[in-house]
């Protein structure tokens, strides 16, 4: 109980250990047994590879195949192995609409990403989220301020469901978008 300093996400393992993304003020990734006994760490405040500006969201990608953590206030997405040794990162498109802090991330059965983006809170021209595929060019986005698509002001977490259904939550608007994947 005394390892955290405002903790943001967890994610389960196969083998029941467990990852926390330790974001406001520690700005680091631990990682715990079944049993909740200290593993490892990794990270620190910064911008270099590996380091973070508050770690907001992370998920374990099916099969073994990495620790992805967004890199809110830097921006970005990081890719790390089970021990914490970075592997890649993906900040987008420079100046593009769907570039922005990274609020959460998930991931489908089939390998695509899902990240929730907003550049700041109320902005809806660049607030939303962007599916990736396996090589992390994005396949869809959607708000961002498109027509026809949902408007979002302050996404703040991402899941996507059993089905394929993806569910936005926003903190300014306190709702959950539910949206079904076309077919």
């Amino acid at each position: 109980k005394t390892h955290f300093n405002q903790p943001t996400d967890v994610a389960f393992g196969s083998d029941g250990s467990f990852y926390v993304s330790d974001g406001y003020v520690n700005s680091r990734v631990a990682h715990f047994d079944r049993n909740g006994n200290w593993r490892s760490e990794w990270g620190k405040k910064g911008s270099a590879e590996g380091a973070f500006l508050n770690p907001h969201g992370l998920v374990l990608l099916p099969r073994g195949a990495g620790v992805l953590v967004a890199d809110r206030e830097n921006s970005r997405l990081q890719l790390f192995d089970a021990r914490g040794r970075f592997k890649r990162q993906w900040a987008g498109e420079k100046d593009a609409q769907t570039t922005g802090r990274i609020f959460c991330v998930d991931a489908d059965s089939a390998g695509f990403l899902y990240l929730g983006i907003r550049r700041a809170d109320y902005d809806v021209e660049h607030t939303g989220f962007v599916k990736l595929d396996r090589n992390w060019n994005i396949v869809d986005s959607v708000g961002f301020g498109k027509s026809g698509d949902p408007r979002f002001n302050a996404v703040h977490d991402i899941a996507v469901g059993p089905d394929g259904s993806i569910y936005v939550a926003e903190t300014r608007t306190k709702r959950v978008v539910k949206l079904r994947p076309v077919q």
